[in-house]
């Protein structure tokens, strides 16, 4: 946090000073804004608002947080934002899956060029629903994928045996309800998934490592 910068929210806690984080950021976006409108360069701007990934705050795992490090939804669910003044009016709010990926052939699209990055698709266009797949190996191995509201993780590093969690995004938005007891078949369904994108993941890394001498 700057020096001198409003502190609307107690500093006593995390959550605290994360809020007060995003009210900084909120007021420097402002003034990015004026410039642009100052200038009369508004119309010929689009901005995008995105983030990398989300915070956790103990909401899982006890009092485990930080970024990155879970496949639970406020690690994973970032905002993605595009701003024009006329460009998008009327549109409506895309409730499809994207992946941040997914931003280099937007912004193509945008500047009327070609989209032609193979792992990136813009999502100024229509597709056909598909699952995504999510791997995080930074101090704890979690894999997982979703497809529509239904998402399954897996915890690798689990002593016990590899934990599996299925959750009804559109009914759990919190993930507090494992239905793995209640819906075996969806289960081995997404495993299915998961298991073919992992080796075919894990694959495609080995043939991109380099050959040491």
């Amino acid at each position: 946090m700057p020096e001198g910068e409003p502190r609307p929210f107690d500093e006593a806690t995390a959550l605290d000073r994360y809020d007060n984080a995003i009210v900084a950021n909120d007021r420097l976006t402002r003034e990015v804004v004026g410039l642009l409108t100052e200038r009369n360069l508004q119309d010929r701007t689009v901005i995008v608002v995105i983030g990398d990934h989300g915070e956790a705050f103990g909401e899982h795992h006890g009092d485990a947080g930080g970024h990155g490090n879970y496949l639970y939804e406020e690690s994973l669910r970032v905002p993605l934002v595009f701003l024009h003044p006329t460009l998008f009016e009327g549109l409506p709010r895309d409730g499809r899956l994207f992946q941040t990926k997914d931003l280099g052939a937007s912004l193509l699209e945008l500047a009327g060029l070609s989209p032609s990055l193979a792992q990136s698709r813009s999502v100024f266009r229509s597709y056909q629903r598909h699952p995504v797949f999510f791997n995080n190996r930074f101090g704890h191995h979690w894999v997982g994928v979703r497809d529509g509201d239904w998402k399954l993780v897996v915890d690798r590093d689990d002593e016990s045996g590899a934990t599996r969690s299925l959750f009804a995004l559109d009914r759990d938005a919190d993930e507090r309800v494992n239905r793995i007891q209640q819906e075996p078949a969806r289960a081995s369904a997404l495993e299915v998934q998961l298991r073919q994108w992992y080796l075919w993941n894990e694959q495609q890394a080995s043939q991109r490592m380099p050959t040491l001498p």
